[in-house]
């Protein structure tokens, strides 16, 4: 969805707004949603991943891996 926006055109105001985020949560069946257990990790797992995305649409995506 997202990417440069030289190279993709989105309408961001519209991606992020109220009424594209709640038609996106009312799709997620809560009773399908994550039903496997937390993984713990164990030695070698070397990759790290996160996602933070704020109100303004700010979002930042990060990967570790070694």
């Amino acid at each position: 969805l997202l990417g440069d926006p030289e190279h993709i055109d989105i309408n961001l105001d519209e991606l992020f707004s109220a009424a594209s985020i709640n038609k996106r949560r009312s799709q997620i069946d809560l009773a399908k949603a994550n039903l496997k257990e937390p993984s713990i990790s164990s030695e070698g797992s070397d990759t790290t991943y996160f996602l933070v995305a704020d109100r303004d649409g700010n979002a930042l995506s990060w990967i570790q891996s070694v």
